[in-house]
């Protein structure tokens, strides 16, 4: 019989507890019976504390490095760093799940503490939020970190236990990389609350659901939006190719969501101003972000998806397959039902005015809405069909089909400008200046228009003229592909300029409200943020240099470089090692699992020696720590490498020496080293300085790494300045030169910028709304 684990009994624990608590809301809920109602907060505590245990404890197997778990012998080793050890938690899916899980959890009882969860609205959410949570464990289990070595292989013996881990993926050991999962899964456990929300009032039409709602759509949109970001920011440090977007389905799914968020904030925004306006489309939309986090999640599971970022195949793949399909379906109903209770005003104004009204009077702010919120859901639908219709074509017609990012820019690129053409004109637009407004609009539609036609470069087109793609497409792809991007600057010249007088106009009245500066920085900073991208791929040049060896410290024009040169400063070659044994840092972190073993071996250079009358007492320092040894005399010195065996002992007082050893080996064997340790990774690092026109523009290094365990890493070089950045790639030296590959990246940090402006933004608009409450 298989007895499981504790980390899974403390999950099959939280599950139970977890129905009870579903069951005692219900009761209470639907029969009005209050047998569990006291109960019920504690349940929530109970639930939510284990949780954060289960979590807890897999971090802890992770630091002790306890290789008998196939998800920590999967995703660690000896050799990795402490802090990466606990980014490695979420490296795979099943950590992932239980701090989706986690996440859920903690939100239920937040809201259980916070808002009481006597109220009906809160009950009839606290139901939904639960059962996914729950559902959540239950993935959890079918695919559980806590699953032992001995659970995959049983004939393996009882007392085994692998010596090193398989390590993690060395492009995720950067600090980006270790803070971008928790961020995302933050963002998506997060949104179940809109989601429970929002079906509880296309249920019961609880008008209350928007004051619940507002601000835990807030934080998901901010976690989703940084998550998103340091995830490019990511593949433009570390991936080594000189981009930060590039269509993958992955990263692509992940948009879809943000997408369908941002359009049910909109919608919120004015929903709470009028309760009868998007009465429907808000929750729809809230409920569409849900699932299409979801579905992001099976893209990532499903193993149909061929992505760098994806998990690849799990059969809990079908199981979010199935939660996809029944929220789905569930809202499509409940929303099909809320329009048909509907009274004779329909909810869109502009139908209901169509036949008597002008088209000025149809231009109005709720209009305007409406355009915005639809611009968002087909921006969605261009990303989400964008990476369904391969997989859909493989499974219906087995036909393996490529969508290429020449796709998603030429659909997207023309209602990015319609989003931009009409959040400036809401920014500007007021009833006692429409007429103002609306020719303002016009003439920034004109100088669109005309700057479409406007030849800059062929790569300065939607699609650049060069590509072969280009070359290959039906007409109408070639007549979007053939407009100029610098149709773009007058609509972000407009967000932007509408943006600030709005911020100036504000500025004027008596207070300055905090959610008005946060709104109109969110809008600067999407200004910001296409302007960056746009220009840093349309106008960045790349260009490659081979550096001989003996050409070290000299300036070496490059070929075709249009001025440009490059100085190899110096090179260096690095090594990382590791000893036989067990890592002394390892020892040291935790003392009390090693105690009892009488075959401990460690292994180093020896750095420290005394000699005493009966003993001997050396130091050995393996690259992760130092520790003391202490044997029967022998002759040994320092420098030396030597590897010792024995049984550990901790807050030891030699006499002798008159010394408290907090941790210190007693060795009965000891053996000198003929190796000097295996490698871990080997490291080329070149020092490097950029010139234009033979002046210095910029300097720094670049990195190859090679780790034993499989895998490279290209640690770029980045100057960086307020109107570009010189980027400098370096894959490791051949044939007696040094290949490098130099682009410039022209105001690529105005994207960068861009996003901490619109992050900030959102931060604003959240104080704004604390403070509101506070005041009430």
């Amino acid at each position: 019989m298989k007895i499981p684990s504790l980390g899974d009994i403390i999950l099959y624990i939280s599950l139970i507890i977890g129905i009870v608590a579903v069951i005692g809301i219900i009761l209470k809920e639907f029969k009005d019976n209050n047998i569990f109602s006291s109960s019920i907060p504690w349940l929530l505590r109970v639930s939510a504390s284990l949780m954060v245990f289960d979590m807890v404890l897999l971090g802890y197997y992770f630091l002790k490095s306890d290789f008998r778990y196939i998800y920590v012998w999967q995703f660690s080793s000896l050799d990795l760093p402490t802090g990466y050890k606990i980014s490695a938690v979420l490296a795979g899916q099943p950590g992932t799940y239980l701090f989706w899980a986690l996440v859920i959890f903690i939100s239920a009882l937040w809201i259980s503490e916070t808002k009481k969860w006597q109220k009906g609205i809160i009950r009839k959410s606290q139901i939904i939020t639960l059962l996914i949570g729950l559902y959540f464990i239950i993935l959890t289990l079918l695919d559980s970190p806590f699953k032992t070595i001995y659970e995959e292989e049983p004939t393996l013996p009882l007392g085994f236990v692998p010596p090193d881990g398989n390590g993690l993926n060395p492009l995720l050991i950067d600090p980006w990389m270790a803070v971008h999962p928790p961020i995302m899964f933050l963002a998506y456990g997060v949104m179940t609350i809109p989601f429970s929300l929002a079906i509880v009032y296309l249920f019961t039409g609880d008008k209350r659901w928007e004051s619940f709602v507002r601000q835990w759509s807030r934080v998901s949109w901010l976690f989703l939006t940084l998550g998103i970001a340091i995830g490019g920011y990511w593949s433009y440090t570390v991936l080594g190719w000189g981009g930060f977007w590039a269509w993958d389905p992955v990263e692509t799914a992940s948009l879809v969501p943000w997408f369908a968020l941002t359009g049910f904030l909109h919608a919120l925004s004015q929903h709470r101003k009028n309760q009868n306006k998007f009465s429907i489309a808000a929750p729809m939309l809230a409920s569409l972000s849900f699932i299409l986090v979801v579905y992001t999640a099976l893209v990532t599971r499903s193993g149909l998806w061929e992505s760098i970022h994806a998990f690849g195949s799990a059969t809990t793949g079908s199981l979010l397959a199935i939660l996809v399909a029944v929220s789905a379906i569930i809202s499509l109903i409940l929303g099909i039902i809320k329009y048909a209770k509907k009274e004779k005003e329909k909810e869109i104004e502009i139908i209901n005015k169509n036949k008597t009204s002008s088209l000025i009077e149809i231009i109005n702010k709720t209009n305007l809405f409406y355009v915005t919120i639809l611009i968002f859901i087909i921006l969605a639908f261009i990303s989400f069909w964008g990476i369904t219709f391969p997989v859909l074509m493989r499974l219906i017609k087995n036909v393996k089909v490529g969508i290429g990012m020449e796709f998603f820019n030429i659909w997207s690129y023309p209602f990015t400008i319609l989003l931009l053409l009409t959040a400036g004109f809401c920014l500007d637009y007021s009833k006692k200046h429409k007429n103002k407004s609306i020719l303002t609009l016009l003439v920034v539609i004109a100088f669109t228009v005309i700057l479409a036609f406007i030849e800059v470069s062929p790569t300065f087109y939607v699609i650049d003229h060069t590509s072969p793609f280009f070359v290959s497409q039906p007409l109408f792809y070639k007549i979007i592909g053939s407009i100029s991007m610098l149709s773009l600057f007058p609509p972000i010249v407009y967000i932007a300029s509408s943006a600030i007088i709005r911020l100036y106009k504000d500025s004027k009245l008596s207070k300055l409200k905090i959610k008005s500066i946060g709104v109109n920085i969110i809008h600067i900073g999407v200004a910001f943020i296409l302007f960056g991208a746009v220009i840093s791929v349309a106008f960045s040049s790349s260009m490659g240099a081979n550096i001989r060896f003996d050409q070290k410290g000299d300036l070496v024009e490059i070929p075709e470089g249009d001025g440009y040169g490059i100085k190899l400063v110096d090179i260096k070659y690095t090594s990382s090692y590791s000893y036989p044994g067990t890592k002394i840092s390892e020892i040291k972190n935790h003392p009390n699992s090693f105690i009892g073993r009488q075959d401990l071996q460690i292994s180093g250079k020896v750095t420290q020696v005394q000699n005493t009358e009966h003993a001997t007492y050396f130091e050995l320092y393996d690259g992760s720590d130092k520790m003391w040894i202490a044997t029967s005399n022998i002759d040994i010195h320092e420098g030396i490498k030597v590897t010792a065996k024995g049984f550990l002992m901790t807050d030891f007082k030699s006499n002798s020496t008159g010394q408290v050893f907090d941790v210190i080996l007693f060795s009965f064997e000891v053996q000198p080293l003929s190796m000097s340790g295996s490698s871990t990774r080997s490291s080329q690092k070149v020092d490097l300085e950029i010139y234009k026109d033979k002046k210095k523009i910029g300097s720094g290094s670049a990195e190859y790494i090679q780790y034993a365990k499989g895998g490279d890493v290209t640690n770029v070089m980045i100057d960086s300045s307020l109107t570009k950045d010189i980027y400098v790639i370096f894959q490791g030296t051949g044939s007696g030169v040094v290949p490098l590959t130099i682009k410039i990246m022209p105001f690529i940090n105005e994207l960068w910028i861009g996003i901490i402006l619109f992050s900030l933004g959102i931060i604003l608009i959240m104080i704004a709304e604390v403070k509101k409450r506070a005041r009430k």
